[in-house]
């Protein structure tokens, strides 16, 4: 019987007979894993996290809308607070997406649909423990768009004007 060491040198030796042909395998893996990723679209993502304390904000607005609101229900009433029309609107006239040509009512439809849809929203107990309640809600924000341009408009909005010419204020 052979011993452990004479094993990996024979191993070792019938792996370096064929070292070109597992060099070129891993050329072309890798290859072809570049391609791929390089093929992927660009995607740009905005998060934010609120904490809003259910038990006390939302209680006087939701107050004769049900006994006891559960976490589905708050979660669907802050989702139509913040998906609104008029919000998204006011969005997309902050950001800069709000051009002449969104004068037809259909133009501005579609884009504040396709803005709804790229919008997701999630909520997690900030509490530690399963069972308590009055501890709030965490609410995570994101938003994901290919248009790298959006988020650096938005982001010189933010910094002020000349930014993005590389000018700063004077």
């Amino acid at each position: 019987m052979k011993t452990l060491v004479e094993e990996v040198l024979e191993e070792v030796r019938g792996a370096w007979r064929f070292r070109w042909w597992a060099l070129a395998a891993a050329w072309v893996v890798g290859m072809v894993g570049w391609a791929i990723v390089m093929l992927l679209p660009d995607m740009y993502e905005g998060r934010a996290t609120v904490f809003v304390d259910t038990r006390t904000a939302l209680r006087p607005v939701l107050q004769g809308l049900a006994v006891e609101q559960d976490v589905d229900a708050e979660l669907n009433f802050v989702r139509q607070s913040l998906l609104g029309t008029p919000q998204l609107e006011k969005i997309a006239h902050d950001v800069g997406l709000m051009t002449p040509e969104l004068a037809d009512v259909r133009k501005l439809t579609a884009l504040i649909d396709s803005m709804r849809d790229r919008i997701a929203i999630t909520v997690t107990s900030a509490s530690s423990h399963e069972g308590d309640q009055n501890a709030g809600s965490i609410y995570g924000i994101v938003y994901q768009d290919p248009d790298r341009l959006i988020y650096a408009y938005r982001g010189a909005a933010q910094r002020g004007p000349g930014h993005l010419t590389g000018r700063g204020q004077s």
